[in-house]
């Protein structure tokens, strides 16, 4: 079998790309129905120690989409066993899969995310790869050159594909991962410091909450937001102003679009009086509700946020691209808003400060960053 075929199937296998996409791939080599093809797909898909690592119900998928499509052939007794072996497991287990990783190639590097598949409450968010995310991914990777030396922030990390990425395709300073969402960040420091041999000190994980900050006025929030404790701060990091912040898919939740543009909007304004040269942020979703997007953009114009479409441009970054799997009928829905803010001064809007932190996060407060719980600095802050 094609070596090159067996390369797309193994990396959409990976990326836990549809089934029928799995196929269609391992269908590109003209004699990937015969033994030798067989014998190469068993080991890219069980037999390969990232593959091992795949959430049993999609390998099941897959295998049994591959074992329908060769009804009529010799199969390969490997991939029978597997399939048989992996359906005997699925029988005798009990409750969900659990975590699942998820596989990126990205420059040389293999980013392993942590994921989940587990629906309702925080993990359905966090715990997902929405279909902006490998798109900004793309687009990172293909504007690498222009963010040498910068400092970047991303807001809604989720799994951290794109801080991760970021991380390994361009010579950044510092990368600053943020969620709220305490699973999230667990994920995220597992996935980093798994590449800590490729990009050292440079990712860091932080607890960022976008109501529970000092520019929102009382009627943006839900509820007061809980009192957050800080621990004493040890040290400062590198990681301010940010040159560029970056988001995917965060435009989804209407209650949210107001914190999210004045998170947004402070972070812009302090990195420019900090001395970043002309910091942006590149926002990156699919858009799904004509009413939710032009809340975004009339939110954005409330902050006065200048904004760039930039939309055609990751559409075609997306689709030339074979790193990341971004589904075709996606594609189409994506956008990316290239968003700059004017420095604004004493409104009392624009101090920036992070709470929900567990010992050994960064800790970012009116523009400053420092980290906490220096004693466990390595294994909690990667």
């Amino acid at each position: 079998m094609a070596a090159v075929s067996v390369a797309v199937t193994r990396r959409l296998f990976l990326q836990r790309a549809p089934a029928e996409e799995v196929l269609r791939a391992c269908k590109a080599s003209e004699d990937w129905s015969t033994l030798a093809g067989q014998e190469a797909l068993h080991a890219a898909l069980v037999t390969d120690p990232a593959a091992k690592q795949v959430n049993r119900t999609y390998k099941q998928r897959c295998l049994k989409a591959l074992l329908h499509a060769l009804d009529g052939h010799e199969i390969c007794e490997g991939l029978l066993e597997a399939y048989i072996s992996n359906d005997l497991l699925g029988a005798t287990a009990k409750g969900s899969d659990g975590p699942s990783i998820r596989t990126f190639e990205v420059n040389g590097a293999a980013l392993e995310l942590h994921t989940s598949d587990e629906i309702g409450g925080e993990a359905e968010t966090s715990g997902c790869l929405w279909p902006a995310c490998p798109a900004l991914a793309a687009w990172l990777q293909a504007h690498a050159s222009e963010l040498t030396g910068a400092t970047v922030l991303e807001l809604g990390s989720g799994t951290g594909l794109a801080s991760l990425t970021v991380a390994c395709c361009a010579d950044v300073k510092t990368v600053v991962a943020t969620d709220n969402s305490l699973s999230a960040l667990s994920r995220l420091r597992e996935s980093a410091k798994a590449l800590d041999s490729r990009i050292g000190s440079r990712v860091h994980v932080a607890a960022l909450d976008w109501l529970a900050n000092a520019w929102l006025d009382d009627d943006d929030r839900d509820a007061e937001p809980a009192a957050h404790a800080y621990a004493r701060p040890a040290a400062e990091l590198p990681a301010s102003p940010f040159d560029l912040v970056i988001g995917s898919d965060l435009a989804y939740n209407p209650l949210l679009l107001r914190p999210l543009c004045r998170t947004l909007g402070a972070i812009l304004r302090a990195s420019a009086a900090g001395g970043a040269l002309s910091p942006r942020a590149w926002l990156a979703a699919e858009r799904r509700s004509a009413e939710t997007w032009a809340m975004l953009l009339e939110e954005l114009q409330r902050e006065e946020l200048t904004v760039s479409d930039l939309s055609e441009p990751l559409r075609s970054a997306a689709a030339a691209q074979s790193t990341f799997y971004c589904a075709a009928e996606s594609i189409g829905r994506l956008h990316l808003l290239e968003i700059r803010a004017t420095t604004h001064g004493g409104d009392g809007h624009h101090g920036l400060s992070v709470g929900n932190m567990s010992d050994g996060d960064v800790c970012m407060r009116h523009g400053a960053m420092s980290t906490k719980g220096m004693e466990s600095f390595e294994t909690r802050t990667i």
